[in-house]
């Protein structure tokens, strides 16, 4: 068999090779995440995009009509919910939808895959209501919580499709715990997502980044922590990335 070591070790280097091409996110979540990094957008522009997709514009209609934002009033057109969403709710709603339909789907490790997904989305749902319980400023909490762990998801796909024999999870899994953060970052960085997010998602065990206590790194580790503690981790077990480093001088 091929020894773990090996096996991660080589997937990050294909990952950091200028060759490499990521796992490709639908045409919509990258337009969506073009527009949300330009500060010139319109509200206009965000709406010709979701209305391309009916599929897409369907699920952001229900979500603008659903019980946390009818309060406000009756929803008619794809324009009204952006409006009433917000751009940066907008984009996370895309982000969300593309992983959990292209990236979280492996049929050779189905139950882990299931498992980091729902990780991953609780913990980006925790991210925010920590941020906001707590008055974290930063709009990239739900990403980053949501990202923390896309290193593992990868990496899974891609031993799937180039490794044999191929390797049990439950053999990877210490070395993708060591792993896991730098993969994650390389990623997201190959994505092209703002810098905070990759700074965050490198060491989302901590409550620091580059050398100095975050609040959004802080806020990423205590909601991983709280998925963990409510059953929701990604093995069974809940050993990986259950942990922040308990030797880091900035812990909790």
């Amino acid at each position: 068999p091929v020894a773990a070591t090996t096996v991660t070790d080589d997937l990050l280097n294909r990952f950091q090779a200028a060759n490499y091409r990521p796992p490709a996110l639908p045409t919509i979540a990258q337009q969506v995440l073009k527009l949300s990094n330009d500060m010139n957008a319109t509200y206009e522009q965000f709406c010709r995009v979701i209305e391309s997709d009916p599929v897409f514009a369907a699920r952001i209609l229900r979500i603008a009509r659903s019980a946390l934002y009818t309060r406000r009033g009756e929803i008619r057109s794809v324009q009204q919910a952006v409006l009433r969403l917000g751009i940066e709710a907008l984009r996370d709603i895309v982000i969300e939808d593309a992983l959990n339909m292209h990236v979280f789907r492996c049929r050779e490790y189905e139950g882990v895959m299931e498992r980091l997904r729902r990780h991953s989305v609780v913990t980006a749902h925790l991210a925010r209501k920590v941020a906001d319980r707590f008055g974290v400023r930063g709009e990239y909490g739900f990403l980053c919580g949501l990202l923390h762990d896309i290193g593992i998801a990868v990496t899974l796909l891609a031993i799937a499709d180039q490794v044999r024999p191929r390797p049990s999870f439950e053999s990877l899994e210490a070395e993708l715990h060591a792993a896991h953060p730098k993969l994650s970052s390389a990623l997201v960085t190959m994505w092209e997502l703002p810098t905070e997010v990759h700074t965050v998602v490198a060491c989302h065990h901590e409550i620091a980044a580059r050398g100095f206590p975050d609040p959004l790194a802080a806020t990423i580790c205590l909601a991983e922590e709280l998925a963990n503690g409510a059953g929701v981790g990604v093995v069974r077990s809940g050993t990986l990335g259950s942990t922040f480093d308990r030797s880091s001088p900035f812990n909790i």
